[in-house]
């Protein structure tokens, strides 16, 4: 090895380090040394490229995966990424073409796969989505699990009864860089404000002496409910989401553990618990209420929302959340005491720049 074949390696190295500690802009500053002694150190641009799509630098992330495919048109890794980026940039027709030639190069890429089938269905071609998930089922990665719950959602399975953990986890992690900015500003996301606006009025308007806000994620409940509380706790299965909510310092403790778990070992009372987009990644909500009624006091308040429909019970929908009826969330109530206080429509969130209808509900715990 001679003297710039070793300091490449050493940069190399060193960018590896940062990217582990997540110091990413220090990384991305190594791989361009690599670069400035080798023009053709592919793995760098590849690398630097991946971490600027992390970084959301869209631009710059293509520059350095085009330049990696004009150095080795047939590196899959360097395709799958331009596919992520195009996907993320809404430029679908040159994703799949990336994602196609990443899998044409390397047929064992579940992921890439999976991700075509992510693209048709967010274009609403489903037998192509189907074609494209059962692939993915079929091939051992980390999402051979969240295609068969995707193929499920696609063709409304009635037997699933939640998501899987394992694809909620993936999911919120995936998104948690650009979370708040897609969900507030590109999807509208109104729930914190509306449950600020309904806790701020008589006679829910008090102070809460501990309260628990469940899939808390980044904290954008908790901003609006923090102000009501004494004490607040937050429990999400994400462990990005909640790195970013730790941040807020909002919460007086922070759970990463998934919401049935955590309500079935805490031993905690709470005189309110909130959930904000969160049960709509259950269909049946029947241990939810049971254990959200365990872990409340007498006369605390349960505030939730959730998507509507308007018959039935709850429906695994196309987008792989669930929908549930009024009529379904009263009967719950009835069986695990619980007084309905407020129940109102609202708009939960745009996607495809349409509304996704939905209610919020602020139930009162009773004791006989």
């Amino acid at each position: 090895m001679n003297q710039e074949q070793s300091k490449v390696t050493s940069y190399f190295f060193l960018a590896n380090t940062y990217r582990r500690l997540n110091l990413l802009k220090k990384a991305i500053k190594c791989y361009d040394s690599c670069i400035k002694i080798d023009k053709n150190c592919i793995g760098a641009y590849i690398k630097a490229g991946y971490l600027y799509y992390l970084l959301e630098d869209t631009n710059r992330a293509a520059s350095y995966l085009n330049k990696a495919i004009s150095i080795d048109n047939k590196n899959y890794i360097a395709h799958h990424y331009l596919g992520l980026v195009f996907k993320d940039t809404n430029f679908f027709d040159q994703a799949r073409l990336h994602f196609k030639q990443a899998f044409a190069l390397n047929p064992s890429s579940g992921l890439s796969a999976y991700h075509l089938g992510e693209l048709s269905r967010i274009q609403n071609k489903t037998s192509d989505a189907i074609k494209w998930y059962q692939k993915a089922s079929e091939i051992p990665s980390s999402y051979q699990s969240d295609a068969r719950y995707m193929i499920q959602s696609l063709q409304k399975t009635s037997s699933v009864l939640r998501a899987p953990k394992e694809y909620i986890e993936k999911l919120f992690d995936g998104y948690s860089q650009s979370f708040e900015a897609n969900l507030c500003k590109n999807l509208e996301y109104k729930v914190p404000e509306q449950f600020r606006d309904i806790l701020l009025r008589p006679p829910f308007k008090k102070i809460y002496a501990r309260g628990l806000d469940l899939g808390c994620g980044t904290g954008l409940c908790g901003e609006e409910v923090i102000k009501l509380c004494e004490r607040l706790e937050g429990v999400d299965l994400s462990l990005k989401m909640l790195k970013k909510a730790k941040q807020k310092h909002i919460y007086n403790e922070l759970h990463h553990e998934d919401i049935i778990t955590y309500l079935k070992d805490t031993h905690q009372k709470y005189d309110l618990v909130v959930c904000g987009d969160t049960l709509i990644y259950f269909g049946d909500l029947s241990k939810v209420f049971k254990l959200i009624r365990a872990c409340l006091k007498d006369s605390g308040n349960f505030l939730f929302s959730i998507e509507a429909q308007s018959d039935g019970s709850f429906e695994l929908q196309k987008t792989a959340r669930f929908s549930h009826s009024s009529k379904y969330i009263r009967k719950l109530a009835e069986k695990f005491r619980f007084n309905i206080k407020l129940e109102k429509n609202a708009i939960i969130r745009t996607e495809s720049k349409d509304p996704i209808n939905g209610k919020i509900f602020l139930l009162q715990a009773f004791t006989s």
